[in-house]
This record gives C-alpha cells, structure tokens and sequence, in this order.
C-alpha cells in the first residue's frame, strides 16, 4: 500500500514511517526542511516538499495514496502570542489535508 504522511521528521512521524517501511509499505512523506530527511531517505520514503498550509502543495503527491496519516503540528512552549501561528497550522493545515484527502480520493 501507499501512504502519504505528514508530521513524518517529527517523534512520532518518525517512528510511524520506519514501521510502514519495515512492512513493506511504500511511504510519501510532506518535508518543509530537506535539511532533516536523511533518515527518511535512507528509508527509501518519497519526499514531496510541501506544507500543509498550502493547499497546492499536498495535492499532486497525495494523489493515489491508498491511506494517510496526519501527523503535522506546531507547538512551542513558552512561546507568546503564538495563537495565531498555532490556528493556521493546526486548524487551517489540518482542514487543508482533510479537503485534499477528500478531493483525490484517499479512502
């Protein structure tokens, strides 16, 4: 199967990405850094530079994935007046990824 997933140089992403591949499942993983894909690539995972608040760059990758897993947020504690970076990435990336989804047809 084909996965796109997003969040994929984070922890969790990380991790969920090395079990695909161990599986034998082909992975698409949304970068925004290349500088921090070296252990993806060595994975043999399909990098598609993007971000999930940018609606255009999800759809040509995400196109024929069998499945997705959304992994992408932001945080940062202690950070001031962060709401507003916060709801564009978390509430706004995240309703982009589901219409997309939507869109191409990713059951």
């Amino acid at each position: 199967m084909r996965y796109f997933v997003t969040g994929a140089t984070g922890f969790l992403g990380g991790h969920l990405v090395r079990l695909l591949r161990e599986e034998g499942h082909d992975v698409v993983a949304l970068i925004r850094d290349v500088s921090k894909t070296s252990h993806l690539a060595e994975l043999g995972v399909e990098l598609a530079v993007g971000d999930i608040t940018d609606p255009e760059s999800l759809r040509k990758r995400m196109n024929g994935a069998d499945g997705l897993f959304h992994l992408a947020a932001w945080y940062k504690v202690g950070e001031r007046n962060a709401r507003g970076k916060a709801e564009a990435i978390n509430v706004e990336g995240t309703r982009n990824v589901l219409e997309v989804m939507r869109e191409v047809g990713v059951p």
